[in-house]
């Protein structure tokens, strides 16, 4: 994998040479190509066009190309997140005319090769060179009507036996017999057989997320395996598992909140300074996770570890639906105001519980003043696409969604600025197509997980009471792109199959 700040120069047939019919030179040579299948610069795209390359000692190369404009080359290269530096057209040198005039004469004047050198950068913050780095955006992925009639075929993954099986047993071990907890486990607490049949499974939940549904609900994991409610160790216990089953999928992030984080009523509110969401019993609209623009997380997961009395219903909704729609009916003076930097809300690091009396720090960085400037400059838009805006295929453009109401109103009216008329309407046109698309909506179990694509798909959570066992459910945010990233070139390079197989049992992975 190309390393930030690397180099990556190709070079390929210029595209000024389809069509060519090769130029004759001293007893026949020829340099071009040409078929039949070639009609015009812009209309041959991606056509194979067969070619003949002579050499100076009289032997004939059978070549091919296939035909691209520059336009294509530059729009894949930028939409991959490449900067380009350097593109030189080659041709004949001085040097080729001295060694041979009567061989190189014909083409002397013709553009045989275009070489390209790229770099990719070595940040991904935002740039108003409007570069995207593949590891930044998602493929979009949209579902059909299908999917959205069927949410338990479309998104539910059982837990095969095996994979069950290893992560009881593994969780136990670490918990009860060593002693460990989550923040404690360290990898090489494992062997690679430890949780072999987890690693495939892990690779299948990936896919799904970054390829498919964008979404997963995996069921058929019984807490009771690891000693019930009753069992001292029950919760550190249930957090290992679903630990090891986030690592499966990608890296865990744990610098903003913790490898996990307990999501539990604190009798907090929402609209007090510096409060999660997930910290109170409030309802949350639609949204995804995070508001700082410089921390993205790919993957989001949450495990029921107790329900609610009442309440707490969780769902799940797709954006590039919502977008697909939006572009065919909203007026583009209100989609530009989902597609523009705005302010947002901050919330610290760390629990999301308000800012204590005694955190010195914390208390400066949300003073008035201070957090005013904060939140002007944590400016990002709803949705961000890649590569140029006239695309004629638009789901062939990567997207990110970032989005969460509540955040993008309190940033607003905490940096002195008023929530225009536009912007509101938008957003609620937004809220329309997001309530729209809603493929799951259902109370969580105890044990079950889901998992989404925080680009992508965004989820939202009924408010809910409490009763005499407290609602309890723990979140994860994990990043994906490095390993999906890996996933492609095992594929491409006939490795991946391995991957899909079943486990030993013969039980499916699906």
């Amino acid at each position: 994998m190309l390393v930030p700040g690397g180099a990556f120069v190709f070079s390929v047939p210029h595209p000024m040479m389809a069509g060519k019919s090769g130029q004759n030179t001293a007893g026949g040579a020829k340099f071009g190509f040409t078929s039949d299948e070639y009609t015009g610069y812009f209309s041959a795209r991606d056509v194979a066009i067969p070619g003949e390359i002579s050499t100076r000692d009289g032997k004939s190369l059978k070549v091919r190309m296939i035909h691209k404009t520059f336009e294509d080359y530059m729009g894949a290269l930028t939409n991959a997140g490449f900067v380009l530096e350097e593109l030189k057209e080659c041709s004949v040198t001085e040097e080729h005319l001295k060694l041979d005039p009567t061989f190189f004469g014909p083409v002397s004047d013709m553009p045989l090769h275009a070489v390209f050198r790229c770099v990719r950068p070595t940040s991904t913050t935002h740039s108003s060179r409007k570069l995207n780095n593949l590891a930044m955006l998602s493929r979009q992925l949209m579902w059909t009507p299908i999917e959205l009639n069927n949410p338990e075929d479309a998104f539910t993954m059982h837990c095969p036996p095996s994979v069950a099986e290893e992560l009881y047993s593994t969780a136990i071990r670490l918990v009860h017999e060593q002693g460990c907890e989550v923040d404690d486990f360290k990898p090489e607490m494992l062997l690679a057989s430890d949780l072999s049949s987890t690693t495939k499974f892990g690779v299948q939940m990936r896919r799904q997320l970054t390829r498919h549904t964008g979404a997963v609900i995996i069921k058929n994991i019984d807490l009771n395996r690891l000693g019930g409610e009753d069992q001292p160790l029950f919760e550190e216990t249930a957090k290992m598992l679903y630990h090891m089953l986030c690592r499966s999928i990608g890296t865990i992030e744990e610098g903003s909140r913790g490898r996990l984080f307990d999501v539990k009523n604190s009798g907090l509110s929402h609209e007090a300074d510096n409060v999660l969401f997930s910290v109170t019993d409030s309802e949350a609209p639609w949204h995804t996770d995070g508001t700082s623009r410089d921390r993205v997380f790919d993957v989001t997961g949450l495990m029921c570890l107790q329900p609610g009395e009442t309440g707490g219903e969780y769902a799940i909704t797709n954006a590039c639906n919502a977008y697909a729609s939006l572009v065919a009916r909203m007026p583009r003076f209100l989609l530009f105001e989902l597609m523009r930097p705005l302010p947002r809300e901050l919330v610290e690091k760390g629990k999301g519980k308000g800012s204590a009396p005694e955190d010195y720090v914390c208390n400066i960085a949300r003073s008035a003043e201070m957090l005013q400037l904060r939140i002007l400059r944590n400016s990002f838009p709803i949705f961000e696409l890649a590569g140029d805006e006239t695309a004629v295929l638009q789901i062939d453009r990567r997207m990110r969604f970032r989005y969460m109401r509540f955040w993008v109103e309190s940033g607003h009216q905490k940096a002195g600025l008023r929530v225009s008329p536009m912007l509101r309407m938008a957003m609620d046109f937004l809220d329309k197509e997001l309530d729209q698309f809603c493929g799951f909506k259902a109370l969580l179990e105890a044990g079950d997980i889901i998992f989404s694509n925080n680009q992508l798909i965004a989820h939202a959570r009924e408010a809910f009471t409490d009763g005499p066992k407290q609602r309890h459910m723990v979140r994860a945010w994990i990043q994906v792109a490095v390993a999906d990233a890996i996933d492609e070139i095992n594929e491409s390079e006939g490795n991946g199959e391995a991957a899909l197989a079943d486990n030993k049992d013969g039980s499916s992975l699906l």
